[in-house]
C-alpha cells in the first residue's frame, strides 16, 4: 500500500491515540515511507493499534550500510548489532572464511560481505523463512553470501576464520516484553538463564575455527560475566568485551 496524503491525517490521529508524543520519530518514518505492509488503510490502522513495530510495518529497515527486507520471522535488526559488525571491521584481521550463525535476515553474514569482499562468507539459520528472506537481502551485495539451513553445528564442515552470532539469549522465564510480542520467540528466548544457546556455539566453537580463528558473540547487558567464564573454560585466548551506543557490554569475543 502506498500512503497519500489524504492518509497522513488518520495515520497521525491514530498514532497518536496509540503512542502520544512519545514516539514522533515512528510517525516520521511511516508517513514518509513509499510503501507499507498492510494492504489498505484499515489493515494498517488496526496494526498500528495493535503496536506492530515500525520495521514491520514498512517491512524494510537500514542495517549498518544496508537497507533490510523484515518480517515477523526475523529480529529487527538493532544498534546493538551494529557496533558488533563495526568492531569486526575494526580488528585488523583479514578473514577468508566467515560464518554467521542463525543469520535471520542475513543482515551481518551480508554487511561481513562488503566489508571482506575477497571473503567466503556463509549463513546458517534453522528457519526456512528465515532463509528465504536472507537471500532476498542478498541481492544487495557482489560478495554473495551462501545461506543454508543449519540447527547450530548440525550441518557445519570445515574450519572458519570468523564465526559470529546475535543467538537467542533472554531468559525463557521472564515474561515477554511488549515490544518484542511482534518477533519470533525461537530467536529471543534461552534457557539456562538466557545462556544455553550462547555455551552451545562457544563450546562446540574451537572445533570450526582455524588456528587463531575469532568467535564473536552478542549477548544480554548483563551477561558478560557468564559469557567470558564459558570462553575461558572452553581453552580461549585473548577474551575481549565490546560496548554498545549506552557504553554497556553487548557482545564479547575471543580467539581460538
Amino acid at each position: 500500500m502506498r500512503i497519500l496524503k489524504k492518509h497522513i491525517p488518520e495515520i497521525t490521529q491514530t498514532w497518536r491515540s496509540k503512542y502520544g508524543e512519545s514516539y514522533n520519530e515512528g510517525l516520521n518514518f511511516l508517513v514518509s515511507a513509499e510503501e507499507v505492509v498492510p494492504t489498505n488503510l484499515n489493515l494498517l490502522i488496526e496494526q498500528i493499534m495493535k503496536g506492530k513495530p515500525i520495521q514491520q510495518l514498512i517491512g524494510k529497515w537500514s542495517f549498518y550500510n544496508g537497507d533490510y527486507f523484515l518480517n515477523s520471522d526475523v529480529l529487527i535488526p538493532r544498534p546493538e548489532t551494529e557496533c558488533l559488525v563495526e568492531c569486526i571491521k575494526l580488528s585488523n584481521n583479514k578473514f577468508k572464511k566467515i560464518l554467521d550463525m542463525g543469520t535471520g535476515s542475513g543482515c551481518i553474514a551480508i554487511e561481513l560481505s562488503k566489508i571482506f569482499p575477497k571473503a567466503n562468507v556463509y549463513g546458517s539459520d534453522l528457519s526456512d523463512i528465515a532463509l528465504l528472506l536472507a537471500r532476498k537481502n542478498n541481492l544487495q551485495t557482489t560478495n554473495k553470501v551462501n545461506f543454508f539451513k543449519s540447527d547450530w553445528f548440525e550441518n557445519i564442515e570445515g574450519r572458519f576464520d570468523l564465526l559470529v552470532s546475535n543467538p537467542p539469549y533472554i531468559e525463557k522465564t521472564k515474561p515477554k516484553n511488549r515490544d518484542l510480542k511482534f518477533e519470533p520467540e525461537v530467536a529471543l528466548f534461552s534457557e539456562e538463564k538466557g545462556l544455553r544457546d550462547i555455551r552451545i556455539i562457544i563450546m562446540n566453537g574451537r572445533e570450526y575455527l582455524t588456528k587463531n580463528g575469532w568467535l564473536f558473540i552478542e549477548h544480554g547487558y548483563n551477561q558478560s560475566d557468564a559469557v567470558a567464564s564459558t570462553f575461558k573454560k572452553s581453552g580461549y585466548q585473548q577474551i575481549r568485551h565490546g560496548l554498545d551506543l549506552q557504553g554497556v557490554r553487548r557482545f564479547t569475543y575471543a580467539k581460538r
